[in-house]
């Protein structure tokens, strides 16, 4: 297997599944590798690898092998293997490689010693000074490296010698070096600059040593050197080894690889010193314009150079290169080739007249060409492997001295370097790599290199991997470069304060994934989003096909290390990509950026901290800034003050030097990232749609990442954060016009964030060319979201609920505010879901339930705007500017757990004649592949100050409520009125205090209600300072609270009691002298300070009007524990890092509510949502036990009981006249237990899952929110008496008992909803049988005043029952009811046929058979279960039917009983002592005691023969004689019986031949039978001679009859002769006329036949092309025809010969279903269990009808039990026969047009015109129309279809689809199959039901038949034309029909 280009990667991982292994199925996998891998993961565990090559046997699923080679790699295969599997099974494969740094992956290098090592003294040698040219430097060699000959020879290294400078020897190069393999470096080469020189080698390794070309960047090498980099892919791979000779186990360092420096010493490279390595153009070049070049800044380079001038487009690829022919002075040049491509220059100054800013675009010129080089070597697959030469900087652990290694280049020039693939961290191959090069540690070992590593002035270029990675490093300094041309990052910094400073890139090309075009990341010009506090100034990225900055940004306080600045990003698709990583969990800062002609984003960001964007240029970027933050989860309600700072920045939207046609073309490098296309300013939701410039897209805050880089980076996938907010300030804006055909728009919404948009707040603005209509683009809701996966029914919010501030008036020309259009398409386009009647119902009630008008209190739609033209519609915006109105957000969340899944939408809030309709966000969820369809319940809500709403959930209210004004100052205030439908207690809490409510008190240290003041008096005032201030108006229903300022109020809601109590008159001030509180406190035991009066009324409760003095009062108690003082709320998160000044002064508008000056970033938790609040609350001298919420459902119960018991009165010691309760709340759950639903439906099927629990909560409400009003019972009455009982089966009619009181009246409520009273069931005793007991479902609760019974059965039969009904719960109520009297019938039961002789075909003499039977429950259609446990004993006993009938008898034991335990019953060994015909068995099965169940049966007939009875080569005869008598006297209602009679007495005559097919016929008794034998003719003789002699007698039914002494042969429907011996005749044909006479008469009838055939199929061959076939044909011939019509589309006949034919050729004795058409229904009927009930009330014997014989029949033998009781529901009675029946409507006939094309190949049409073709009464199909089918659609549609196809006769007619083996289509499979799987041809072929009156109404053309025969009335012709022509078959036929 192989990568395409990528034969060099060994470092890949990739996943699979190959399908159906088993047993015996694997497959060899394998790659060639170039690196030597230490271990492989197949299954996802890494293995070892195995000792020999793999085989199937030998190995098992997962293992692998390596096969190691010199040259061209290695050969890697690995097993996948079905061994020891059964069954097809899916395998996958999970395949990674793993390469070890250490020898054993387990096991780390030793660490440092902690002190100098003392028992190996290191030794100082003396450097030794030598020259390379001197032979004597090579005395001293090791032998086998170079310079050594052997033989004590030494002299020069040669060509292909492994060379090393030893330690201690400092050797000065000066002169021609040979080409080497490897160069090691121990001491120290330094060459003399004095020549050139080429170093070509395949390794060179500094050990400890170092290498010197040049001593210093500014006393560089003068002369050129070269070092040319040897080797490929297959080169073999060097890796450091470590801890030798010392007693350590061998370990591995670094890998230096092959073509390669490895540096783990010091390297020194300077080449000539260059003033200036990069600059800017002066001026613009343009194309084909010349080829001189001006740059801004002096530069020394020379003629031959060469230099790369990089894109000023957003094409990365429109950077060229060229070479210097002519230096004119130290700026200008001349090139060797015009330019391709324009290259500006342009410097522009913006102004608003106050404050100017300057900017510059200038291409950036760099010099690629140095004097030193280093240069991978070049061999034929260079481009194709990437495999350049490369430098490893790095350390490793030789004993007794670490190896530290360090470079320092200057000035050289690196081509052809870089490995492409290699860049994981453990072995990146880097053009230059610093691995963990760090400051080292003296204390360590002697020798460490502590100088500083840098790479300055030098130049990459074509290079195959990142210019420089520095890996774990620090302090290394990378300044003055240039790269070109490099494969993903081109800089990689993972280390700690590395500078990067002045450094160009230009074409940074993506890294592809091997094998695949698809990003894993997003590559950059500078990757810097793992580094450490790096130092980034003056870098440019000019032309990345990815990205130009790969950040983390820097710390917002920090300025402890050097600031970023001057850095610049063109020609890329992000400019500064910041993508989830920040360097703070805070706050993270970018800054010091200019950014332009960036495709899709100039700043894309995507963290979870704040954001501070300050001191950046961004100038013609398709999107300027885009922020995404991540904020805590809104799930469990955190909130944090995150922002976005945008500061000191200037943004331009189309530069003046912008071209329409050549800078909005997309560019090459945005090929393969449609889906990650950045936004642009339109109003379209299209993604990728063209559009103009935006210069900030609307901020958005969320609680998790999003799906990029797989979906567009700007799409928002999560739900919104619940705060955020952004902030523009000291911000300039500059040509934001309509230009090149679109607007281009200063701040814009996110159009992919669709549920919340946080506040934008503005100031000191500074705009210069901006159009008003550029300012603000403000999108429209999504309609393509309104559904039931995102947002089901209405809008999404997010466009709704944008709000923007001017601060100063500095962007509006006064302070203003924008607001969108919330009202859009209300009351239009209704998929909307937008218009008055979503507006909650209680908004528009009175308290007295009259309806209010919608034009009366809310005329006016969206949020609120005024009524004095303070807002005005902005048409280019989609939004309103508003004046005078000071905005906020109202956040309203549910903290109940179960927010997600129930929905609470639309949320209807109203102020001052205006009305909102808030949403809520979206489904966000994935659930197995599918949307979860679970949205939060979180709203945001844009509200105007100062005003009082009124808010009302279309869903049941949230127990736990928190309301928050976002970013509100302390003064900013509303007052919110929240409806609850339930008459719950309230408790309101701020700062996790609790806020006692206006209408509450504390006294004598119990907290009360008061009832002193009218309810205005107690409402919330806007000018309080208390935020929090409630109170609950139970007459409206409304809880009022203040919400003022950012603190959050949480509103609990309490379960309590609310119980009123209806008393007689009493003034109020005396009613507190009774002692109810007190009596209730001794009743219920509790705590006085839980109960608490809280109104008393002179209205009645019940009935809603105003009682009279004199009528009494209603008395309100709550009974539930008092107010906590405080909940516990978490602590405030204080982050660690600083949090900065958000905004450097204050305020300057009252009329906002803006918290900007200040931020403390810190993230708060909602308070748990608890009903019990214990633990959590202080309390003030209440401290005994608590009411939770099942004491409560406890003490609600007692009381009702008392109540309803009569004794409530009494106890309480006061009359009470009336009492109504309401139920506490439960807890609200999670019913999901936190398992995210599926996108299935509720149980009944059309509700989504959050629908159903809404519309479940919402009746739950309904039911608790209702007072309840108790009345007491005073008689059960049976409303439904029992009925239809039968033993051990649920009552047909189940009963039904009511509750009513003394008055007659319905007592809906008997106790309470959680425990409601108990109705038991049971049988009077002394009724029914002793031995009889009543299940099912005994006890049940009432329901709204009834209890329906379900599942009640009694298990015996009984007669005379009576059940009775009492009440169990509460035990103390006594009343009872009786049902009437009912009897219990007994079960039915059928006797079901198991085997029978007639299963098995004919016997012979003295064959032993089997009868098995089985009892099986006539309800259930199973074998009867329990019938041990029954009172009765069965048997069964066999016998023959009317023994006189045939010649032998039964042999066996013929008595058995049955096994209970089975329900079957065994007659075994049974046989038959003489041959017969038409034996029948008689079963007669019954029980003792003797009961209903007693039954007899007969079994089908079967055949008993001799064993030498053998009838294949017979001669057959048929044959007739008459007995001269009354028909009706003697055959009658006997037929059967006396052809079974007749057919045993010939046998017994006539022994040598077979007689079958006996039939009797009225005129006298006729009887025709047949006779086969091999001497017929001498049967024939006898037979004749016995009639002559009046020998053939029968005796039936008390007559004696005589045959007369007539024999007919072979009668037929022309010639019927009777039989003369006289005349010798064939047996065919007896004849009556002379021989010459017959001879003409057929000869010249056969001349007429053939001229009638020469002139039908004339006829035929001239009409529309139906065909009809006729005369005899050998069943072959129609099988072949047939096939060939089927297959061939076009043809409008189908002929198929009816199946049963085939059975003719089987050999069988059986009776011919073809001349026989009853013998034919036997058969059927013996291959199936027969049936027969015996049940009382089953007394019909069922019908048994043959299945539709599908294949060639052969008599089958039934030796599974199963496979019978498989075909038993068809042999019950009423229970319809196996062919499904489909009543046909009324027909459309769509008949086909003449002439018409015919329909193309079926892959290319949805439509296809299929034929409909009928079987008839003659076993042929024939068309009957012609329909338009879509070939892809399901058979069920194609069902549909035909019906209406059938016409006139055949309108509603039944009928089957068969398939193209004529087997009927299953229609509960109908709506899965499609018409292609079951069609291959264009025939449609149906079966009509009753095919014998059916089918026959079709004329044999196809047609629908207008007239039939008058002969025989059974054959149907639509013309006398087709009745002519079928004449000479139908002849054949017609007398068989009479």
């Amino acid at each position: 297997m192989v990568f395409e280009n990528a034969e060099q990667i060994s470092n890949f991982t990739y996943k699979g599944r190959l399908d159906d292994f088993r047993d015996s199925d694997f497959v060899i996998l394998g790659h060639n590798l170039t690196q030597v891998v230490d271990g492989v993961s197949v299954r996802g565990i890494v293995t070892n690898q195995s000792e020999h090559a793999l085989t199937y046997h030998g190995n098992q699923f997962g293992d692998w092998f390596l096969e190691k080679t010199q040259e061209k790699g290695h050969a890697l295969s690995y097993l996948v293997s079905g061994k020891g599997l059964y069954n097809h099974t899916d395998l996958e494969i999970s395949f990674s490689m793993y390469h070890c740094y250490f020898a054993s992956c387990g096991i780390k290098a030793p660490p440092p010693p902690t002190k100098k090592p003392t028992d190996a003294p290191i030794q100082e040698h003396k450097i030794a000074i030598l020259h390379w040219s001197n032979r004597q430097t090579w005395k001293d060699a090791p032998a086998g490296w170079g310079g050594n000959y052997g033989k004590r020879m030494y002299g020069l290294p040669k060509d292909g010698d492994n060379v090393m400078i030893q330690a201690g020897n400092h050797v000065f190069a000066d002169t021609d070096l040979p080409v080497m393999n490897k160069l090691y470096i121990d001491g120290t080469l330094e060459f003399v600059d004095t020549r050139d020189y080429n170093l070509t080698v395949t390794y060179i390794i500094i050990r400890g040593g170092r290498l010197i070309i040049g001593h210093n960047e500014s006393h560089g090498f003068q002369h050129t050197v070269r070092i040319i980099l040897q080797g490929d892919i297959y080169t073999p791979e060097i890796r450091m080894q470590v801890g030798q000779n010392v007693g350590m186990r061998s370990q591995t360092g670094p890998n230096v690889a092959s073509k390669a420096i490895g540096v783990f010493g010091e390297l020194d490279l300077h080449g000539k010193y260059h003033k200036t390595h990069w600059t800017h153009l002066a001026t613009t070049v343009y194309p084909d314009n010349g080829t001189r070049i001006t740059v801004m800044d002096d530069a020394d380079w020379e003629v031959g150079d060469e230099i790369v001038v990089a894109t000023t487009s957003f094409e990365t690829w429109h950077t060229e290169t060229f070479k210097i022919e002519e230096v004119v002075n130290v700026r200008t040049f001349v090139l060797n080739a015009t330019f391709k491509h324009k290259h500006i220059a342009e410097e522009y100054t913006v102004s608003d007249g106050n404050v100017s800013r300057t900017y510059t675009m200038r291409a950036e010129v760099g010099l690629l060409t140095r004097n030193i080089k280093i240069e991978g070597g070049y061999y034929k697959n260079l481009y194709k492997h990437g495999f350049g030469g490369r430098v490893i900087v790095g350390n490793y652990l030789p004993y007794p001295r670490t190896k530290f290694g360090s470079a320092q280049l200057s000035n050289v020039e690196f081509i052809h370097t870089g490995q492409e693939g290699f860049t994981d961290d453990d072995d990146p191959r880097y053009s230059i790599v610093f691995m963990t090069v760090k400051p080292c540690h003296r204390s360590y070992f002697k020798g460490c290199v502590s100088r500083r590593s840098y790479v300055k002035g030098c130049s990459f270029h074509h290079g195959f991997n990142t210019a420089i990675g520095l890996n774990d490093s620090r302090w290394v300094d990378v300044v003055d470069n240039v790269v070109h041309i490099t494969i993903g990052s081109a800089m990689m910094d993972l280390g700690t304060r590395n500078r990067w400073v002045h450094n160009l890139v230009t074409v940074s090309i993506f890294a592809k994934t091997p094998g695949s075009q698809k990003a894993a990341e997003f590559n950059g010009g500078f990757d810097l989003e793992y580094a450490s506090n790096p130092t980034l100034v003056n870098n440019s990225v000019a032309g990345s096909e990815r990205v130009g900055y790969k950040v983390k940004g820097q710390r917002c306080s920090e300025d402890r290390f050097e600031s970023w600045s001057g850095n610049v990003a063109h020609g890329t698709l992000h400019g500064v990509y910041m993508f989830k990583k920040s360097i703070s969990s805070v706050c993270s800062k970018i800054a010091g950026f200019k950014l332009y002609k960036n495709y899709d984003f100039g700043i894309y960001i995507q963290v979870a901290c704040s954001i501070i964007i300050t001191d950046v240029t961004l100038i013609d970027n398709r999107a300027g800034i885009v922020p995404l933050i991540v904020g805590p989860s809104a799930r469990l309600h955190k909130t944090s003050k995150q922002y976005v700072r945008i500061e000191n920045t200037l943004i331009v939207g189309m530069s003046p030097g912008f071209v329409c046609d050549l800078d909005s073309r997309y560019p090459g490098s945005s090929f393969g990232t449609r889906k990650q296309r950045g936004p642009t300013a339109t109003s379209s939701y299209r993604h990728a749609s063209p559009g103009g410039h935006v210069g900030v897209v609307w901020p958005s805050f969320m609680t998790g990442l999003n799906k990029a880089p797989n979906y567009p980076f700007h799409w928002v996938t999560e739900y919104p954060a619940i705060s955020g907010k952004t902030l523009l300030n000291n911000v300039m804006f500059s040509n934001f016009e309509k230009r090149c055909r679109h607007r281009n728009v200063m701040i814009m919404t996110n159009s992919n964030s669709g549920d919340f948009m946080h506040p934008i707040y503005m100031q000191n603005i500074h705009m210069d060319q901006i159009q008003p209509e550029s300012k603000l683009l403000l999108h429209r809701p999504n309609g393509r979201l309104v559904n039931p996966s995102d947002c089901v029914d209405m809008d999404c919010d997010g466009m709704k609920n944008a709000l923007l501030q001017d601060l100063d008036g500095t962007f509006l020309g006064s302070v203003a505010t924008v607001i969108p259009d919330s009202a859009f398409e209300w009351g239009g386009d209704p998929s909307r879901g937008l218009g008055n009647y979503r507006i909650p119902k209680v908004m528009v009630t009175e308290v007295d339930g009259s309806r209010i008008p919608y034009k009366k209190k809310m005329p006016n739609k969206g949020i609120y705007r005024g009524h004095d033209n303070q807002c005005t519609w902005q048409p280019s915006w989609t939004a309103y500017e508003c004046h005078d109105i000071d905005y906020n957000v109202l956040v309203i969340e549910s903290l109940d757990d179960d927010t997600e899944i129930r929905r609470l939408s639309p949320v209807g809030l109203y102020a001052d004649t205006y009305i909102d309709l808030i949403n809520g966000p979206q489904d966000h969820g994935w659930c197995n592949g599918y949307t979860c369809q679970e949205r939060i319940s979180t709203f945001y809500a844009i509200v105007a100050m100062d005003l009082e709403y009124e808010l009302v959930f279309t869903g049941t209210n949230p127990q736990d409520l928190r309301f928050q004004l976002l970013n509100a100052e302390d003064d900013s205030a509303v007052v919110v009125g929240i409806w609850y439908a339930s008459p719950q207690r309230l408790d309101v809490y701020v700062n996790g205090v609790y806020i006692l409510p206006n209408n509450g008190a504390f006294e004598f240290n119990e907290f009360v209600w008061k009832n002193d003041k009218t309810p205005a008096e107690y409402m919330p005032s806007l000018l309080s300072t208390v935020n929090g201030e409630n109170f609950f108006d139970r007459m409206t229903q409304y809880l009022h609270i203040l919400v003022r300022g950012p603190r959050p109020v949480i509103i609990r809601t309490v379960p309590v009691i609310m119980v009123t109590f209806s008393v007689p008159a009493i003034p109020v001030d005396a009613f507190y002298e009774v002692n109810l509180i007190a009596n209730l406190v001794a009743f219920l035991d509790v705590e006085p300070a839980q109960i608490r009066i809280v109104n008393i009324i002179a209205e009645d409760s019940f009935s809603g009007r105003r009682r009279r003095s004199t009528e009494g009062a209603d008395v309100v108690i709550e009974i539930g524990d008092p107010p906590a003082d405080s909940i516990e709320e978490p602590e405030e998160d204080v982050p660690v890092d600083e949090a900065p000044s958000v905004m450097n002064g204050t305020t300057t508008s009252n009329t906002t509510s803006a918290s900007i000056v200040t931020e403390t970033v810190t993230t708060v938790a909602a308070p748990t949502a608890t009903t019990n609040v214990t633990g959590n609350t202080t309390s003030h001298d209440h401290s005994g036990h608590t009411l939770s919420f099942d004491s409560l459902i406890n003490l609600q119960s007692t009381i009702a009981n008392e109540m309803q018991g009569g004794s409530l009165a009494d106890t309480l010691d006061i009359e009470i006249m009336a009492m109504a309760m309401t139920d506490p709340l439960p807890e609200p759950v999670d019913p999901t237990g936190g398992v995210r639903a599926s996108n299935g439906t509720a149980e009944n099927g059309t509700e989504r899952y959050d629908e159903h629990q809404a519309h479940l909560a919402a009746e739950s409400e309904m039911a608790e929110s209702t007072l309840v009003v108790f009345r007491i019972p005073a008689q059960l009455i049976v409303e439904v008496e029992p009925a239809g009982a039968v033993e051990d089966e649920a009552f047909d009619i189940q009963p039904k008992i009511t509750v009513l009181d003394a008055m007659g009246i319905l007592v809906e409520h008997l106790g309470t909803r959680s425990k409601p009273w108990l109705l038991t069931a049971s049988i009077r005793p002394g009724t029914g049988s002793h031995d009889a007991s009543l299940h099912g479902n005994l006890t049940l609760p009432f329901i709204h005043g009834w209890v329906n019974f379900t599942g009640l059965e009694i298990d015996a039969p009984a007669n005379n029952v009576t059940l009775d009904f009492h009440i169990t719960y509460p035990n103390t109520s006594t009343f009872a009811v009786g049902s009437t009297v009912f009897s219990v019938t007994p079960r039915p039961y059928l006797v079901v046929i198991m085997d029978a002789p007639a299963h098995h075909g004919d016997m012979h003499v003295g064959d032993n058979f089997n009868v098995i039977i089985e009892i099986h429950d006539g309800i259930t259609l199973q074998p009867a279960q329990d019938l041990d446990e029954k009172i009765y004993t069965w048997y069964a006993s066999a016998s023959l039917y009317i023994p006189s009938n045939y010649p032998g008898q039964i042999v066996g034991e013929t008595n058995v009983t049955f096994d209970l335990s089975t329900a079957r019953a065994h007659i075994d060994n049974l046989t038959i002592d003489a041959s017969g015909y038409h034996y029948i068995i008689q079963l007669h099965v019954y029980t003792t005691p003797p009961s209903n169940y007693e039954k007899v049966l007969l079994l089908d007939p079967f055949d008993v023969v001799t064993a030498s009875h053998n009838l294949w080569n017979a001669s057959h005869a048929t044959f007739t004689i008459r007995f001269d008598a009354d028909y009706d006297k003697v055959v009658g209602g006997n037929k059967e019986e006396m052809k079974i009679y007749f057919t045993n007495m010939i046998g017994r005559m006539y022994p040598n031949v077979t007689i079958s097919n006996v039939t009797i016929t009225r005129g006298s008794i006729w009887v025709t039978f047949d006779l086969q034998g091999e001497h017929l003719e001498s049967v024939r003789d006898q037979l004749w001679e016995d009639l002559s002699k009046g020998q053939v007698t029968l005796s039936f039914n008390g007559y004696t009859l005589t045959a007369d002494p007539y024999l007919g042969i072979n009668k037929d429907t022309t010639l019927d002769i009777p039989y003369r011996p006289e005349i010798r005749v064939t047996p065919s044909y007896e004849l009556l006329l002379p021989l010459w006479t017959m001879t003409v008469i057929v000869a010249n009838g056969v001349i007429v036949i053939v001229i009638l055939v020469w002139c039908c199929y004339k006829c035929d061959c001239s009409s529309s092309g139906e065909e009809y076939y006729y005369g005899p044909r050998s069943n072959q011939e129609r099988s072949k025809e047939n096939a060939q019509k089927c297959s061939t589309p076009g043809k409008e006949e189908m002929i198929v010969e009816d199946i049963s034919d085939e059975r003719e050729a089987s050999p069988t004795p059986s009776v011919s279903s073809k001349t026989n058409p009853a013998a034919a229904e036997a058969e059927c009927t013996s291959m199936v269990p027969h049936v027969e009930t015996f049940s009382p009330i089953l007394k019909t014997k069922p019908q048994t009808p043959c299945p539709i014989l599908k294949t060639k029949m052969t008599k089958p033998s039934l030796t599974k039990p199963a496979a019978a009781v498989a075909e038993l529901t068809s042999m019950v009675p009423q229970t319809p026969s196996p062919i499904l029946k489909t009543k046909m409507t009324k027909p459309s006939l769509k008949k086909k047009v003449d002439g018409a094309t015919p329909s193309p190949k079926l892959e290319h049409l949805k439509e296809k015109e299929m034929f409909i073709m009928a079987k008839n009464n003659h076993g042929v199909f024939s068309k009957i129309a012609s329909i338009d089918v879509n070939y892809k659609g399901t058979v069920y549609d194609l069902h549909q279809t035909v019906t209406s196809a059938l016409a006139n006769k055949l309108k509603g007619r039944e009928f089957d689809l068969l398939t193209e083996t004529l087997e009927k289509v299953d229609v509960s499979y109908e709506k899965q199959l499609t018409v292609a799987q079951v069609y291959s041809s264009d025939c449609v072929l149906i079966r009509l039901a009753s095919e014998e009156t059916v089918a026959a109404m079709l004329c044999p053309c196809g047609k629908e038949g207008e007239f039939t025969c008058t002969s025989c009335g059974k054959q149907a012709y639509c013309s006398p034309k087709c009745q002519t022509r079928d004449w000479p078959r139908h002849t054949n036929v017609c007398s068989k029909f009479k």
